[in-house]
């Protein structure tokens, strides 16, 4: 149990470094910032702020992350592992 607890608490010092890493990267006028955990953190057009496309590609990949694991609970339930 201990190690399982350790095990958790290694992951989220993972997850939380990973928050803190911003990535940018640029085509033209723009500029996209996201951090380590693929989350979009900001959209920049000629160095202003695009907080509601932020919000709406945030809406998009939590949608296509929620139907990426539905379909890999079919994949894995058919393989008949535990807890798929």
């Amino acid at each position: 149990m201990k190690k399982m607890m350790a095990l958790q608490k290694k992951a989220q010092e993972v997850q939380d470094k990973l928050a803190s890493i911003h990535i940018e990267a640029d085509e033209e006028n723009y500029t996209v910032i996201i951090n380590g955990k693929q989350e979009p953190i900001d959209i920049l057009e000629n160095g202003k702020s695009m907080p509601l496309l932020v919000k709406a590609l945030t809406k998009a990949l939590k949608k296509s992350q929620q139907i990426a694991a539905d379909e890999m609970k079919g994949v894995m339930g058919s393989l008949g592992l535990p807890g798929m």
